[in-house]
């Protein structure tokens, strides 16, 4: 159980590297980052996890609340909060005032750099000051002149019903069954560090209420709004950049199927949890999330979860790359911006596609990515490097089985040859049955590959 301070004097400070200079891996910086999405109010107990690796292996995650005690944890561990195998702490809503609060946490290595992690502002509320009761409803039959307060008088659009609350801090939205859009007006409503929930109304099922469209990206609708939570709905237009702001949205336990698009994502947001995903055509699925956790795509032809940087517990079907796409799991055009990236638990049962793509651009480095226990079915490359420096690559515990076994370098990109790598260890995976420490493996990785 994390203890409070009075509050944190400024930030935290990053440590000294661990181990001897001469240790391998010595200058590589760990890879962690939260499992949890911020500004969530709770008024019990909350549990909050850190998904942590290193190629010497993690010794320790600390914890702090708002300047209190640095509190160790040293093994991964099933969160209760997420179901997810990680650092995990746990706070006590009794043992703070009501309001927000900020969890910091810094990951250490065995051997190595530490990562100090960003802080996680959440909302304790066991008191009930932060509760707020508004709830309106809408209806694609309602009317925006309508109060909105209950099923027999909905308003017609969720921006409507959202700026008819105003202080929407922890507000809810029913949707009635139909048909549903944002609105044509901007949103004036505000949040302050709580979500706005966005869900069906009581004896609904996910299946009678869809969003199908929002509005354009020139200030209507929710896109001047942020902590937009949208929870147990159906989407079967895009939810992306153009049409919200990709700050503070968060897709919950949400249906997302038929979105048909070569130009962008179904999902462009930075939270996406429990959904599902299908009959996407010529689409990316998720682009850009900082957290992806329980998401199952079904059928889709591009880009499954395109420089998103943590995906936890990501299940697909069929990923079926279609003429020049050059789909993958995981691609990246802009590596600086894409740091410190970990799939952990991610599942392809079947692909024609390569599963991570580097393709040379402007930078020439990607730094800090790792991928954990995935099970990956692919005809295609496992990554394509076109020509990039690698430096803290970690593949552990992974089985990975399809036609073509190990590297390709992007054809006709600039910098094409062997890749330059450093600190770029393969641990205990498997090619289509064989250990890539098996002595004699005719690996074709670049030349400073560890593989053990």
């Amino acid at each position: 159980m994390l203890r409070a301070g009075s509050g944190f004097s400024g930030p935290t400070s990053q440590p000294a590297p661990l181990g001897n200079p001469s240790n391998p891996g010595f200058d590589a910086r760990a890879n962690a980052r939260w499992d949890v999405v911020p500004y969530q109010t709770f008024d019990s107990t909350f549990n909050v996890g850190v998904v942590a690796f290193h190629i010497n292996g993690i010794d320790r995650v600390e914890f702090s609340v708002n300047g209190g005690t640095w509190t160790a944890v040293r093994s991964m561990t099933k969160n209760p909060q997420t179901d997810v195998y990680e650092y995990t702490a746990t706070l006590r809503a009794a043992d703070f005032q009501d309001g927000a609060i900020e969890v910091r946490a810094v990951a250490y290595p065995k051997v190595g750099e530490a990562r100090v992690l960003e802080s996680m502002p959440l909302n304790a509320n066991s008191g009930g000051t932060l509760t707020n009761a508004a709830v309106r409803y809408v209806s694609p039959t309602g009317n925006d002149a309508n109060d909105g307060l209950s099923a027999a008088s909905p308003k017609e659009h969720m921006v409507a019903a959202a700026n008819s609350i105003g202080d929407c801090s922890g507000a809810t939205i029913y949707l009635m069954a139909g048909d549903h859009v944002q609105g044509i007006v901007p949103a004036t409503c505000t949040t302050n560090g709580q979500w706005l929930t966005i869900t069906r109304a009581p004896g609904t099922d996910i299946g009678d209420v869809t969003i199908t469209g929002f509005s354009p990206s020139d200030g209507h609708g929710f896109y001047n709004a942020t902590l937009i939570h949208y929870q147990g709905v159906t989407f079967t237009g895009a939810v992306t950049g153009s049409t919200v702001r990709t700050d503070y949205v968060w897709i919950d336990g949400c249906e997302v199927d038929g979105h048909s698009s070569e130009t962008s994502a179904a999902v462009d947001v930075l939270y996406v949890t429990d959904s599902n995903f299908d009959n996407l055509v010529g689409t990316i699925g998720i682009n850009g999330a900082t957290l992806v956790r329980d998401v199952h795509f079904g059928y889709i032809q591009g880009d499954i979860i395109k420089q998103c940087l943590l995906s936890i517990n990501v299940t697909v079907d069929e990923q079926q790359q279609v003429g020049a796409q050059h789909s993958s799991l995981w691609k990246t055009t802009n590596p600086a911006g894409y740091e410190n990236t970990i799939l952990y638990n991610v599942t392809v049962i079947a692909s024609n596609a390569h599963m991570w793509q580097f393709p040379a651009e402007e930078d020439p480095t990607i730094k800090n990515f790792a991928v954990v226990n995935c099970h990956l079915h692919t005809s295609g490359f496992v990554i394509i490097f076109g020509g990039r420096r690698m430096v803290n690559f970690y593949i552990k515990d992974c089985i990975l089985v399809g036609g073509v076994n190990d590297y390709g370098e992007f054809p006709g990109q600039p910098g094409t040859g062997p890749t330059p790598v450093e600190n770029f260890v393969i641990d205990k995976v498997t090619i289509n049955g064989t250990n890539l420490g098996d002595a004699g493996y005719p690996t074709n990785f670049p030349p400073g590959t560890v593989v053990r």
